[in-house]
């Protein structure tokens, strides 16, 4: 019984550091997560695919891009979220994106996951969870990945954030969110500055404006217009004239 007692003081010390620190390290984990907002600068990234390639996240600038972290490659969720990304990859990708997927396996075992299920996107490997800690969704306990999707601009802000996803309907709800993040891109463009006090161009064009814009010319009316003297005024005129040459006899 002192045995047994003495075993469980040993064991209550040496555990109460461990729940001491517990509530540290979701507090760590919470913080990081509440900073990644939506239209909020997305962490930059590196970190090799299935095939070794490098994949860098800043070199997508321009782009859209669809990021999903996922717990384990070949668990039963995450293959049903992989073979439905598979499977509706021409609806991401006709929208100019391209997708990836993250989670804490090896390269080796992000290889045998996407050579079995013939995937057609790029798998990375986060080993030391480095990736996941920026973006928030390690699991303080178990420490794999939160099934999360972010969804980043071709300015790489954070457009918009899944969490806990749906394994099956997480590819649908990328694509549809892809359609309406673009059309309001499209709709709501930013003019530059010159054209901000621009005229109308239908004002421009319209010819009842350049004739405003023309200067006033002066109209000739009807009573200005001098018409030529018949020949009965002439001949008035010419016997007006003939007299006041002559002198007159009281003159004389």
């Amino acid at each position: 019984m002192r045995k047994l007692a003495a075993w469980g003081i040993r064991a209550h010390v040496l555990l109460l550091p461990l729940c001491l620190a517990a509530p540290d390290v979701v507090s760590l984990q919470t913080a990081v997560a509440a900073d990644l907002e939506i239209n909020k600068e997305a962490p930059d990234f590196t970190l090799p695919n299935q095939d070794g390639k490098t994949f860098k996240l800043s070199d997508r600038k321009g782009k859209w891009t669809v990021v999903y972290f996922y717990p384990k490659a070949g668990s039963p969720g995450c293959t049903e979220q992989a073979c439905a990304f598979r499977d509706a990859i021409k609806k991401i990708e006709v929208r100019n994106a391209v997708l990836v997927g993250i989670s804490m396996d090896s390269q080796d075992d992000q290889k045998k996951f996407h050579s079995k299920h013939q995937l057609t996107f790029d798998l990375l490997a986060d080993p030391k969870g480095e990736v996941l800690n920026s973006y928030g969704v390690k699991m303080p306990v178990v420490g794999l990945a939160r099934r999360t999707t972010f969804i980043v601009d071709p300015n790489m802000m954070i457009r918009s954030i899944a969490r806990d996803v749906d394994p099956a309907f997480d590819a649908e709800w990328s694509a549809e969110t892809l359609d309406e993040l673009q059309d309001e891109s499209v709709s709501t463009p930013s003019l530059p500055a010159e054209q901000t006090n621009a005229e109308p161009a239908l004002e421009k064009s319209s010819p009842a404006n350049e004739l405003k814009k023309q200067p006033e010319q002066k109209k000739d009316s009807a009573d200005s217009v001098v018409a030529p003297p018949t020949k009965a005024e002439q001949k008035k005129t010419h016997v007006k004239k003939n007299k006041a040459s002559k002198p007159s006899k009281k003159s004389e």
